[in-house]
């Protein structure tokens, strides 16, 4: 049919084929996320390794041949975890990582945001020393500009 310049798997298919049809687009298009996931991981990688941050293992999937990421939390050679889970299958996965790193008291990570301000503070973290002060000095200069104002 002719509505306009779109084809519309509507117009031809029908019953088994618009299903079949359906569902490879569904598939294709989850599959190209997963892609596009997978290549974010490795860009924030690359950006950990190009800052002085030691980036030592690239972790595999549950399941899947190589170390997983809980094999690899429970050996204790992991001090910071990044996991955010989308789906089903990832989210069984998130809950086991999830698990396994509040088991060995690891601190977890669960959003892009969160992993993205965490490599900002160690970036910063070995170009500035950490240092320690008490609450009251961040507040002193708050008062003392309080003090000047009403003056």
């Amino acid at each position: 049919g002719d509505k306009g310049q779109y084809w519309s798997p509507n117009d031809t298919l029908k019953g088994d084929a618009l299903k079949y049809w359906k569902f490879q687009t569904y598939i294709k298009d989850y599959l190209r996320c997963v892609a596009g996931i997978d290549r974010a991981v490795g860009s924030v990688l690359d950006y950990l390794e190009e800052n002085g941050v030691n980036v030592s293992h690239r972790v595999a999937k549950i399941g899947e041949k190589g170390t997983d990421a809980v094999r690899l939390i429970r050996s204790g050679k992991i001090q910071l975890v990044v996991n955010s889970p989308r789906g089903r299958g990832p989210r069984a996965d998130g809950d086991h990582i999830r698990g396994a790193a509040a088991a060995e008291g690891i601190p977890l990570l669960t959003t892009a945001a969160a992993a993205l301000a965490a490599v900002k503070g160690l970036t910063d973290w070995n170009k500035y020393p950490l240092s320690v002060r008490p609450l009251q000095e961040y507040h002193l200069g708050v008062f003392k500009s309080e003090v000047l104002e009403d003056e």
